[in-house]
């Protein structure tokens, strides 16, 4: 962290672009060979793919009380507890106990405030990650079509609508 926070912008951008492109697609992809060579959108197709054959389902953290239901509902052994009760604050205690909140924000170092990033950055970021947002918006919809499907309705926890 100390090394990363040392480097110009433009350094630790080229380490983010680097390191840090496509990550999601990659995670699902895989380790062959075709998942880091010179075809991305190969990788995004075996990442779907791999998501489609390999997974029961992707939660969505923006929408944890559905997901949760999913989990519950499609994992009724491992997810012990009635899949029609809405998840809430004591199915997490440890995400949401003063001692935790209280352990989390101690470790926080205090925020500097630095500059927004240039247009020409953002750019550049969207298009080392656009394959990311690709697949991100390809589990989003798998999510949605199952919360319809499983869960039949659930409007206190509407799912979050792309943009």
């Amino acid at each position: 962290r100390a090394l990363f926070l040392a480097l110009s912008r433009n350094e630790s951008m080229l380490l983010v672009m680097d390191e840090c492109h496509d990550y999601m697609t990659r995670w699902f992809c895989g380790h062959g060979p075709e998942c880091r060579g010179d075809d991305p959108d190969l990788a995004l197709d075996i990442a779907k793919r791999n998501i489609l054959r390999d997974y029961l389902h992707v939660g969505v953290l923006e929408d944890l009380p559905n997901t949760v239901q999913l989990f519950r509902l499609r994992l009724p052994d491992f997810f012990m507890g009635d899949p029609r009760h809405t998840p809430d604050d004591a199915d997490f205690p440890e995400l949401h106990s003063q001692k935790t909140l209280s352990a989390r924000n101690a470790r926080r170092p205090a925020k500097t405030k630095s500059a927004p990033l240039s247009v020409h950055n953002l750019l550049r970021l969207f298009e080392a990650n656009r394959r990311d947002l690709l697949l991100y918006y390809f589990i989003l919809d798998l999510h949605r079509r199952r919360v319809k499907l499983c869960l039949r309705t659930n409007a206190s926890h509407p799912a979050p609508r792309a943009q």
